[in-house]
């Protein structure tokens, strides 16, 4: 289950530490802004130190618990999710080390009631090939159904306004506006002169692949991705 894993420092303090910030580690699958609205009193934020997509939200905030409990205080009057930290740029550091380690984390998360909600592997593409020309995945991976459209576009007879409208009757994150208000969740990416797509910046790697599979689908060409 996707979502983001976010570390956030609130406006609360502790009677024994009344200076040291109090830091919260958590999770959401709702767009984050949506998430933090709800954080009132001494949970009011006073700054979102990270807020990164993840494929697993349930498995990888059990870890970054684990992992940050063995470097700082953790306050169990307010719950498994708060400590304190007063070296922001060593946490910040921390928490970027730890997504590059559980970047292709393998495990099991058990529910509360003796379930689990399955493996994550992380495993992502390294390359693909489009009619059997090989192109590397150099970028993030979430803006490869973006490079695929400009690939395609390049090699394709289809008009701007045609290739525009073809990619415009799906239902899928793309959509391409001459104007109006940009949506919080998507980045502008210009493939055609006076045209913007606009991209969902997030989704899981099988989101992305699915996407790009219906891409290529939608222009009738062949496209196998390479681990």
């Amino acid at each position: 289950m996707g979502g983001y894993i976010y570390i956030v420092e609130l406006c609360g303090r502790t009677p024994d530490n009344p200076v040291t910030p109090v830091y919260k580690i958590g999770k959401t699958e709702q767009e984050p802004n949506k998430r933090f609205g709800s954080f009132h009193g001494a949970n009011t934020i006073i700054k979102k130190l990270v807020v990164n997509w993840v494929d697993n939200i349930d498995l990888l905030e059990q870890k970054f618990i684990e992992e940050l409990q063995k470097k700082y205080d953790f306050l169990e009057d307010w719950g498994n999710e708060w400590f304190l930290c007063d070296n922001e740029n060593d946490l910040y550091d921390f928490a970027m080390d730890l997504f590059k380690k559980y970047h292709n984390y393998k495990g099991l998360v058990q529910s509360e009631e003796g379930g689990n909600y399955g493996t994550y592997s992380g495993s992502k593409p390294t390359s693909y090939k489009l009619d059997g020309v090989s192109s590397a995945i150099n970028t993030p991976f979430n803006k490869v159904p973006i490079k695929l459209i400009q690939e395609i576009f390049d090699k394709s007879e289809h008009g701007q306004v045609d290739f525009e409208n073809k990619i415009d009757s799906q239902n899928w994150a793309f959509i391409l506006r001459t104007g109006g208000e940009m949506p919080d969740s998507a980045i502008p990416v210009s493939i055609l002169e006076n045209s913007v797509v606009l991209l969902n910046k997030h989704g899981s790697t099988k989101d992305n692949i699915q996407k790009c599979t219906k891409i290529a689908e939608l222009f009738n060409k062949n496209l196998e991705f390479i681990y």
